[in-house]
């Protein structure tokens, strides 16, 4: 967690869940902060990493095995200040379909007041638009070609907010170096990305909040141009 995010946190005693989770970096700092804390991961062997480190720092996060497009089906509704999906692991989710239906689980179980929070590899990025370019794949690009083990959803960041405004009437997008204050000491290399961040920052970050009443009822996917281009 870098530490300018926390400025869209509300204070605490607020509760947050954590999307998946992984083994719990990016949870238990919450709990000590002070927060309520809850947090899942679609993977068992992730779930139960987390549930040993619990163990060892006497935490009281709540951990499940869940799939992030179902979040709805174990959460009550009305119950999370702020859900954050970190790591660009919102990326990974598969098939596209489900995630729309995270964005509508998240609507559920968020409160009125909520934040939904998550950022997505940056699809101009050279790296990732390399191997889109080699690969032709209209939705999902492997970033790390010669392990062929890491497969990405790609979009571009723009039509992202788009796709994230059909569902919420607050849509916050920026870069991570917008997260680095700027002083004497910023390397060039964090210089020149803040500067050119649209192509040279490889995570965009984006802030939903105020659910729409109506969001679309159909996966936008097969009907939306935004989405059908497979950006």
């Amino acid at each position: 967690m870098k530490k300018p995010l926390l400025n869209v946190f509300p204070s605490v005693p607020a509760h947050i869940l954590v999307v998946g989770c992984g083994t719990g970096r990016t949870v238990f700092p919450f709990g000590e902060l002070g927060y309520t804390v809850s947090a899942c991961d679609i993977s068992p062997e992730m779930i139960r990493a987390a549930e040993s480190q619990k163990a060892l720092l006497k935490s009281s996060v709540n951990f499940y095995t869940l799939d992030a497009a179902f979040l709805d089906q174990t959460y009550l509704p009305d119950t999370f200040d702020v859900i954050w999906f970190p790591f660009h692991r919102i990326n990974f989710i598969f098939p596209i379909q489900h995630r729309i239906l995270y964005i509508k689980a998240c609507q559920k179980i968020e409160k009125s007041t909520g934040t939904v929070i998550y950022n997505m590899h940056n699809f101009l990025f050279p790296r990732v638009l390399k191997q889109w370019l080699i690969q032709k794949n209209p939705h999902y690009t492997c970033i790390h070609s010669t392990e062929k083990s890491l497969w990405t959803y790609t979009r571009v960041p723009f039509l992202e907010k788009l796709f994230a405004q059909k569902y919420y009437q607050s849509v916050l997008m920026f870069t991570r170096y917008s997260l680095i204050p700027i002083n004497i000491n910023m390397k060039w290399k964090e210089r020149f990305a803040r500067i050119t961040a649209v192509i040279f920052d490889k995570s965009f970050y984006y802030i939903l909040r105020k659910p729409k009443n109506s969001p679309p009822s159909q996966i936008c996917f097969k009907n939306c141009f935004i989405c059908r281009s497979g950006f």
